[in-house]
């Protein structure tokens, strides 16, 4: 069984990745995206300096500086230390760009795994045997899209993590496996999200190991009409959140 994984170098990403090392599962190569300054982001940064803005048309290796600013804040994890798990490790500017394409071409997985990543297009969803799974950080179908952890606890439902096959909706693909999370009382966000991460990498893990084992996996239908698609929780409605769970968030 060929595995690729593909990652954004997100503490997500490495967890699964660790887990899969421990489980002696092996992974055929790692594909890391680089972190590049997007457009929406350089077009804030000047819309916010205003007349200073042009400091930014002086600044050298803005995207180095970006990558160096996302390991100080969010811990992104560097090509190094994935080799320290698995030695095949490839960069890419883009996981659904032509680099990434030729090189998922010519490996020819039967199965790529998504340990943090941008919305996967086509070109990279058709290139696997079996197909492409995701770990999402929420009880599909009920639960799609972003801050869903936030959004559960605000709607007082138990926050979960479900491993799915991608298509081309936003967590619409068929489900393999899901797990309601323990929570314990007065957990903060931070640390039910590190649980939901932990699950992942398990859960994510055990299905891989079921896929090499039986060749398949039994899945289940996950209709997006019968769930909701989440956006990011607006500030506002996180420091109602922040009150409900516990004193000690504020």
């Amino acid at each position: 069984m060929k595995i690729v994984l593909l990652t954004n170098g997100s503490k997500h990403g490495l967890e699964i990745i660790r887990q899969l090392k421990n489980d002696a599962i092996y992974i055929e190569c790692i594909i890391l995206e680089k972190k590049m300054l997007k457009k929406r982001e350089l077009k804030l940064l000047y819309s916010k300096l205003g007349k200073a803005s042009f400091v930014i048309s002086l600044i050298p290796f803005k995207n180095m500086l970006y990558r160096l600013f996302r390991k100080i804040k969010y811990d992104d994890t560097s090509a190094k230390k994935l080799k320290n798990f698995y030695r095949n490790v490839f960069q890419v500017s883009n996981l659904t760009g032509k680099e990434c394409e030729t090189i998922l071409k010519s490996l020819k997985p039967d199965i790529i795994l998504l340990g943090g990543s941008r919305i996967i297009k086509e070109n990279i969803l058709k290139i696997p045997k079996i197909g492409t799974l995701n770990a999402h950080p929420g009880i599909l179908p009920n639960y799609r899209g972003l801050d869903v952890i936030q959004w559960a606890l605000y709607n007082g439902d138990v926050p979960g993590v479900t491993i799915h096959f991608v298509n081309s909706g936003i967590d619409t693909g068929p489900i393999c496996i899901q797990e309601k999370l323990v929570i314990e009382k007065n957990s903060s966000i931070d640390s039910i999200k590190n649980k939901a991460i932990k699950v992942s990498a398990h859960l994510m893990s055990k299905t891989v190991s079921n896929i090499i084992e039986f060749g398949e996996i039994d899945t289940l239908s996950n209709d997006p009409s019968n769930g909701k698609y989440y956006k990011i929780m607006p500030k506002e409605i996180y420091n109602e959140l922040l009150k409900k769970l516990s004193p000690n968030e504020n």
